[in-house]
């Protein structure tokens, strides 16, 4: 049996956060949580306004957006 515990977001901030972020960029309508400087709490949510939408990218913009998202997944 695994002796890590799993930390619980309700007790966990960090754990909350990280959880939001990604929830954030995962979304239908992609958002920002800006987290306070201390890291309890979240201070702002910015919702991210697409230049383009996937579909109207062409090959090239469409690989170079994808790239942005996995580093900026990446620096989560």
């Amino acid at each position: 049996m695994d002796n890590k515990k799993e930390k619980n977001p309700a007790y966990d901030w960090a754990t909350y956060i990280e959880q939001a972020i990604k929830t954030g960029l995962e979304s239908p309508t992609p958002y920002k949580v800006i987290p306070y400087k201390n890291g309890i709490g979240i201070k702002k949510i910015e919702f991210i306004k697409p230049k383009k939408t996937v579909e109207k990218m062409d090959g090239f913009e469409k690989i170079d957006h994808l790239i942005n998202r996995q580093l900026l997944e990446d620096q989560l």
